[in-house]
């Protein structure tokens, strides 16, 4: 696994993290939701940073579209496609 070469930034960061506490069931201890959100955004923002070389997008884009897509994407409409 390579070093980061890259820094997220904070306010971008924390909208992630928001994002995916709104994924977690509301009757989830809170400690539990914060610790699993950062988890996941860490996860998130890792894959696409790797899957935005392929499209030679900087962090930054890749960073950006990930959060675009979590803000936005529910208001999209469905495809039938599973993503993973």
């Amino acid at each position: 696994m390579e070093d980061k070469k890259f820094e997220v930034d904070a306010g971008v960061e924390k909208e992630i993290i928001e994002c995916f506490i709104g994924f977690i069931p509301p009757d989830t201890l809170p400690q539990l939701t914060e610790v699993a959100a950062r988890m996941m955004a860490a996860a998130a923002i890792d894959k696409a940073v790797e899957m935005g070389k392929e499209l030679n997008l900087t962090p930054e884009e890749a960073i950006n579209r990930l959060l675009i897509s979590l803000k936005y994407g529910h208001e999209m409409l469905e495809r039938g496609e599973t993503i993973h």
